[in-house]
């Protein structure tokens, strides 16, 4: 293998590495603790450590898995982990939620609205969407405090 061409490949195995770092911190910014978990879980027979418990925090899984992605054992590999770090990263593809398409945002977001504060919803008045915003945040702040299910 040629200098550059060793040179391409660890950037491009670099980046697979920072990619799937940006996916793990917006599941620990998304508090998707159970997702953390199973990513944990999945890297178990790769490492000789053991996975933190399930009370383990967001942190502890991130910093296990980023262990693990850094490790002298994947980049001992003959593809210095590459083809362990896609598979990884298609995991985290695949236990994620589809996205909601910008339509179905909006018509969730108007639903949320009429259901949250139907007087904010005035099509006579042509009030701003800040307006009833605020009416909306003012409807959901008055609620009793009470667990809500959800997820």
């Amino acid at each position: 293998m040629t200098d550059g061409s060793k040179g391409e490949k660890m950037s491009a195995l670099g980046e697979l590495r920072r990619g799937i770092q940006r996916q793990l911190h917006h599941l620990i910014t998304s508090s998707n603790s159970e997702m953390l978990y199973k990513l944990a879980e999945s890297i178990q027979d790769e490492i000789e450590e053991d996975v933190p418990g399930k009370d383990a925090s967001d942190v502890e899984l991130y910093d296990f898995i980023v262990d693990f992605l850094k490790s002298d054992e994947l980049a001992s590999r003959e593809d210095q982990g590459m083809s362990s770090l896609l598979i990884f990263k298609d995991l985290i593809t695949e236990l994620q939620p589809p996205p909601v398409a910008p339509e179905e945002q909006q018509e969730l977001t108007e639903e949320t609205e009429f259901i949250l504060a139907p007087s904010a919803v005035d099509s006579k008045t042509n009030r701003s969407p800040v307006v009833n915003q605020t009416v909306a945040a003012e409807a959901i702040e008055s609620l009793p405090d009470t667990p809500r299910s959800g997820g």
